[in-house]
């Protein structure tokens, strides 16, 4: 009966801790091309906690790769990005927005989890969003086709 008890205590110690750290900010997607991990920066997100709603307004993506620090990854044209994240976010709710430099947008178009890169050289900024069950967030990332 006490082994029972100690059991059922540490799952229950165990499962909070899990809710604690996966529960409190949105999920941190890993992005990947070529086999190179792509450093990501966390954009604007609205996400319940435990006790409140978080709404967070951050700056243009732009800025968010200078405020993070993010260096650009050297990638080949036409390459394949694989975004995956720990939580899928809801069906359908991934989209994703290249930047060019001259401050254009356009969307592009995602097939599952997974992007591709223009043909064209040049450094190209990304701002993917997503959505699930307790909120939505936006990532940023840099990438230099050459």
């Amino acid at each position: 009966m006490k082994k029972t008890i100690i059991a059922m205590l540490v799952f229950a110690f165990v499962a909070f801790g899990v809710f604690i750290v996966f529960g409190l900010n949105p999920p941190t997607p890993t992005v990947k091309a070529e086999g190179k991990e792509i450093a990501v920066g966390q954009g604007s997100y609205c996400w319940n906690r435990i006790i409140h709603t978080r709404c967070v307004d951050m700056i243009a993506p732009q800025d968010l790769i200078t405020h993070y620090e993010l260096k650009q990854v050297k990638v080949s044209p036409g390459a394949v990005i694989n975004i995956d994240f720990l939580f899928n976010p809801k069906a359908g709710t991934l989209s994703v927005t290249q930047w060019n430099p001259d401050g254009e947008s356009i969307v592009v178009p995602v097939n599952g989890d997974k992007i591709t890169l223009p043909k064209e050289a040049g450094t190209y900024i990304y701002d993917l969003s997503a959505t699930w069950s307790r909120g939505s967030s936006s990532y940023v990332f840099v990438v230099e086709v050459r």
